[in-house]
């Protein structure tokens, strides 16, 4: 804030940079090269100024109370022009020509500081009044232009003549002039109108541009723009035509004054705020202030731009504005003020964690936005999903399933721009039967009665098979038990067949062989499984035996395929023994020479077949 409880009527910048502002109720300002603003001219106090301007190093021309003044500040003087009519509306000072032209409630006059007199315009008829508006230059520099209510009027600036005057006939009155490709374009209550050739006529610019009230006129680069009461902005360049209003983020339609900074932005005054408006790659971006942004009021009179600080003129005092600010752009985050599980409140906090039975939420909340008047929109999104909008300042949640949530609320501006959410979290936490520590203890107790009735079934099955195989191996004894006697005693006989027939050395090499076979079965006794190579041999000296005992009347042959290793099959010990035993018994009691006995070990599949053949 620069200048407080003030009412500003207009902005003005002099010839060494200084700013020169008059109020209504607070009298003229200047402001230094210090950027500081103090109070001049101490008797304009609480004087209602509308215009001010710089003429010369120390003189000063403004208005105050409906009269003309100028001061000369090296002499603390002040001097009133002395005009016989009504009202001053406004001035204008021609630097050139050192002329004052004043325009009146009753008409026009020239006054020359210098000569303190007052120059007539000698052909305006003594019943032709009006009541003018606002004196300019053309660009041509040879007349002023003086738009009245209803009239337009072209004063020669050579010799002070009246060259044109344009009689609409009814009283409606010009707001704003602008010289715009080389013609002037002037603002009416009824539209805009256009001077070519001193013919003035309806500017028809474009088929969509509708009946307004043309308030305010300025030019941004090759565009005419077009401030309007009701309408907003309307930019026209002959080929392009668009329009600016509330629906974009204009902070009003109605539009009091237009300026365009050096920089190319388009400040627009209303009485609803100030907006300003900044081209980006062709898209305008609008940033509006009002009172809520610090501006003293809402009623912007002017505005300006003082050595890059934009001062706005408001209705209760002028202020500084950082254009790097962008006013209501910045939204502002909405604040979670409340929360409640269950109907019950908790403390507001960042982040909770809750019970599973506390799953039924409210959560309360606000945006401090003044600006929007209670008439603020949010959206609130839980964890990824889409983002719900609503206007209520509440969300309740209800029914919520255990896990982990992430609840955020955002606020939009005036200009549709989003604010940063506000976020908190909460945990609900699962039911102790859907804990992992439930479920562990769960899957330990099923896994282990699972494994006690396997383990029981298991060692039932195994104890039948133990059982079984012992019942086996009982029975392979008892019937190796049965055999080996009788085996024996034929073995024994043999020997002592040979030793009373005095055949010495035949009871010899048969007494050999059978202590090796009853070495080889003693060690097979002991055994559960022994190799097919041990049992082959034990079936090679019991054969070599029994012929021996039979005297040569028969042969054998022990055959084993080639896919067999013996040392890697394992059999129960004289398994084929007493089948063998029962070829010779069998099979050679009847013949009396060339008998053949054959016994073949073949690998089926995984099982070991044995076949036991003879020739008879």
């Amino acid at each position: 804030m620069i200048m407080n409880q003030i009412i500003p009527t207009s902005v003005m910048q002099d010839k060494f940079d200084n700013l020169v502002i008059t109020s209504k109720n607070k009298g003229i300002f200047i402001g230094t090269r210090s950027e500081q603003f103090s109070s001049v001219l101490s008797y304009t106090d609480n004087q209602s100024t509308s215009q001010i301007s710089y003429v010369g190093d120390s003189t000063f021309i403004f208005i105050m109370n409906g009269s003309i003044y100028y001061s000369i500040s090296s002499q603390s003087q002040l001097v009133k022009i002395d005009v016989d009519l009504k009202e001053v509306i406004s001035y204008l000072y021609d630097p050139i020509k050192k002329y004052l032209i004043i325009n009146l409630s009753g008409g026009v006059r020239f006054y020359k500081i210098s000569d303190k007199r007052i120059i007539p315009v000698s052909d305006i008829p003594n019943w032709y009044k009006f009541r003018g508006r606002k004196v300019s230059i053309l660009p041509d520099g040879k007349y002023y232009l003086v738009l009245d209510y209803n009239k337009v009027l072209l004063i020669n600036r050579a010799n002070n003549q009246t060259a044109f005057v344009s009689d609409f006939g009814y009283n409606n009155s010009f707001q704003c002039e602008i010289t715009y490709k080389n013609k002037i374009y002037l603002g009416h209550v009824n539209g805009l109108y256009v001077m070519d050739n001193y013919d003035i006529c309806p500017a028809i610019i474009h088929d969509s541009m509708p009946e307004v009230r043309v308030s305010a006129l300025a030019v941004y680069k090759d565009f005419l723009i077009i401030g309007t009461l009701g309408k907003g902005l309307f930019y026209w360049n002959g080929d392009k035509f668009f329009n600016i209003n509330q629906s974009n983020g204009l902070i009003s339609d109605n539009i009091e004054h237009l300026e365009v900074t050096d920089s190319g932005e388009i400040l627009v005054s209303t009485f609803s705020g100030l907006s300003r408006i900044v081209f980006m790659n062709s898209k305008p971006e609008i940033y509006n202030y009002t009172h809520h942004n610090g501006l003293p009021s809402s009623k912007v009179h002017d505005c300006t731009n003082y050595k890059g600080i934009v001062l706005v003129a408001t209705d209760k005092g002028i202020v500084q504005l950082n254009p790097h600010v962008h006013g209501y752009t910045i939204p502002i985050k909405p604040v979670i003020e409340k929360f409640f599980v269950n109907n019950l409140y908790r403390r507001t906090a960042n982040s909770y964690k809750l019970k599973f039975t506390e799953n039924s939420l409210n959560i309360q909340y606000k945006t401090v936005d003044i600006g929007m008047e209670g008439n603020i929109n949010y959206e609130y999104q839980l964890n990824d999903n889409a983002w719900i909008p609503t206007k209520n300042t509440s969300v309740q949640l209800a029914a919520l399933l255990p896990g982990h949530y992430t609840f955020k609320i955002r606020s939009e501006n005036k200009n549709k721009v989003w604010s940063d959410p506000a976020i908190m979290s909460f945990t609900i936490d699962k039911p102790w039967w859907q804990t992992w520590i439930f479920r562990t203890c769960v899957f330990v107790i099923l896994s282990s009665f699972i494994y006690m009735i396997y383990s029981s079934r298991y060692r039932s099955y195994m104890d039948r098979v133990n059982t079984q195989n012992l019942i086996t191996r009982l029975k392979q004894s008892a019937l190796q038990a049965q055999m080996n006697p009788h085996f024996i005693f034929n073995c024994l006989g043999a020997i002592q067949a040979y030793i009373l027939h005095n055949q010495k050395e035949e009871a010899m090499t048969y007494l050999t062989r059978f202590a090796q076979l009853i070495r080889l079965n003693l060690y097979a006794s002991k055994e559960n499984l022994i190799s097919l190579d041990k049992e082959t041999d034990m079936l090679t000296h019991y054969l070599e035996l029994e012929q021996l005992r039979h005297g040569g009347k028969f042969t054998f042959d022990i055959l084993i395929d080639n896919n067999i290793v013996k040392e890697e099959i394992f059999i129960p010990p004289l398994l084929v023994q007493p089948f063998v035993e029962n070829a010779v018994l069998h099979g050679m009691k009847k013949v009396k020479s060339g008998g053949r006995i054959t016994i073949h070990f073949a690998l089926v599949d995984t099982s070991l077949s044995v076949s036991i053949t003879d020739n008879v």
